[in-house]
């Protein structure tokens, strides 16, 4: 966790450091949330939270409110590029879309 915190630190570029720490932020839930966790696990995930999600009172662990933030900045992102999409190209993005949307799943797919 130290070297990690001391190259990000030293990163200038703000974009770089918000994927790192969306990675850093996603493989920590996921890991939090796994039923079996060998024995370094559990203290090395507390680590990387606390260096990384941990702000002064009155803020507290941060680490949840952050990502889900994130992630709603993303939807509404996307969201408008989808949008734009469909002024600009209209019914040639449904032609187009429509039968990859209601086709068959390719194998070792399932539905979402």
């Amino acid at each position: 966790a130290a070297r990690l915190r001391c190259c990000y630190r030293y990163c200038g570029d703000a974009d770089l450091r918000v994927h790192f720490l969306f990675a850093l932020a996603s493989v920590i839930r996921v890991a939090e949330g796994s039923a079996s966790k060998p024995p370094p696990l559990p203290g090395l995930l507390e680590r990387l939270s606390t260096s990384f999600f941990m702000l002064p009172a009155p803020h507290g662990y941060v680490l949840a409110r952050w990502q889900d933030a994130r992630l709603e900045k993303y939807d509404e992102a996307w969201l408008r590029v989808g949008q734009r999409v469909v002024e600009r190209l209209g019914d040639d993005i449904r032609a187009i879309l429509a039968p990859v949307v209601q086709g068959p799943l390719r194998p070792g797919m399932s539905p979402a």
